[in-house]
């Protein structure tokens, strides 16, 4: 698989934190093991909410930007600063201002933030450590507002407006400091280009200070449990799930996950039906077909030479002959996406009514917020092995539109 640059969500040694895969896409990761971890996962979410336990671990997903991770270089023993392009091939790294101005003065909002990261962060990092987590905030960004009736201040990192009661003490707080950020993941090693990822970060790590607003994702499932109804649905639910998986062929499944091109080009062909709103259809094998065929095409029309267009007609044949070849299982495949899509959203569902230290809302073109779940959630079987749990038809689609960095 081609996937080694990006954070593999099974018993795969992950390394550096540069994506999150959504649990119904572990099928087109894993194979049929992957399909199979999904299922074990949803059956272990059933009893950790209903027992009140953390077999596996959970997490809030924040809609922060940008993502930032900082600590203590254990090479050279300084602190840095730097953003998912920290784990570049050429790495970017921010030691100084000057470093910032350097690698990211193209853009200057977030340069901005990265030097205010890097100035109060040492204050609350503790020597020896590496975070990572979602900026929130600087103090320019904080706002007055009335929603809903009630004062609150508010911010607004990237598509989701962050909202705390103005008569709070939390308020109190965020209104005197100069930056939040919120923190979800460590890493270890001995240099920075060879750190692990470890999704979580204890209090251990970090000091308090009245100059930055932190808190970690850590999600607490005292607080909820089921009903009989949702329970014996899901139950249901899941055992259909499992017999659906057992009537597909296993072997055209893994052979799928096996063909990084052509298991990623399903991925990002899904994600372009996130963006445009879109379920399953009867002809999904066709319309995946037809966007293959777009793509070749466009990309042969770049080309000049005639022996490049022929060639790159012939490798879109070979890969349209490759999803014929498939269409059956990829049919059911598709299905069975959206089939556990379906059981992973009653899931976050349940987990957006735990309470957040900050209610969560979305701006309407008109200028009115409606309130909405949190962006997401991270569930994790062991501390270097997690999967998303997103309501995509709501937070992946305004990602995708309106993200800020």
């Amino acid at each position: 698989m081609k996937f080694k640059n990006y954070l593999l969500l099974t018993e795969v040694k992950q390394k550096q934190l540069k994506h999150l895969y959504h649990i119904e896409e572990l099928v087109f990761l894993q194979g049929y093991e992957g399909a199979k971890k999904t299922i074990k996962i949803f059956e272990q979410m059933i009893d950790d909410i209903g027992k009140h336990q953390t077999k596996l671990k959970t997490t809030s997903k924040i809609d922060g930007a940008p993502s930032t991770t900082a600590g203590w270089d254990p090479e050279t023993g300084k602190f840095f600063v730097g953003t998912k392009s920290l784990f570049n091939k050429d790495p970017k790294i921010n030691y100084t201002p000057e470093d910032i101005d350097k690698n990211h003065g193209h853009a200057p909002g977030l340069a901005k933030k990265l030097k205010l990261a890097l100035e109060y962060l040492p204050k609350v990092i503790k020597k020896g450590n590496i975070v990572a987590g979602d900026f929130m905030y600087d103090s320019d960004d904080l706002k007055i507002e009335t929603i809903d009736g009630t004062k609150v201040i508010t911010f607004k990192p990237n598509t989701i407006t962050y909202a705390v009661d103005l008569n709070s003490s939390l308020a109190d707080f965020i209104k005197k400091t100069k930056i939040g950020i919120i923190f979800h993941s460590s890493y270890t090693g001995s240099s920075i280009t060879s750190m692990q990822v470890k999704f979580n970060v204890s209090d251990s790590m970090l000091n308090k200070t009245n100059d930055v607003y932190f808190r970690t994702v850590d999600v607490e499932l005292d607080t909820i449990g089921w009903d009989t109804e949702t329970y014996n649905r899901l139950k249901e639910d899941i055992r259909n799930l499992k017999k659906f998986l057992n009537k597909m062929d296993r072997t055209q499944i893994n052979n799928i996950a096996d063909n990084s091109k052509l298991s990623q080009t399903i991925m990002t062909y899904m994600n372009t039906k996130v963006r445009n709103n879109e379920r399953f259809q009867k002809n999904e094998i066709g319309k995946l077909i037809d966007y293959v065929s777009a793509k070749y095409d466009k990309e042969k029309f770049k080309l000049k030479s005639e022996k490049g267009k022929l060639n790159k007609e012939t490798q879109k044949q070979e890969f349209i002959n490759n999803l014929r070849e498939y269409a059956s299982t990829l049919y059911n495949l598709f299905q069975w996406v959206y089939t556990a899509e379906d059981i992973k959203n009653i899931f976050v569902k349940k987990l957006e009514e735990i309470e957040q230290p900050e209610k969560s809302y979305q701006l309407q073109p008109d200028g009115t917020y409606v309130k909405v779940g949190a962006e997401g959630f991270v569930i994790s079987d062991s501390p270097d092995s997690s999967v998303k749990f997103v309501n995509r038809s709501v937070f992946s689609r305004n990602n995708f539109m309106n993200s800020t960095f």
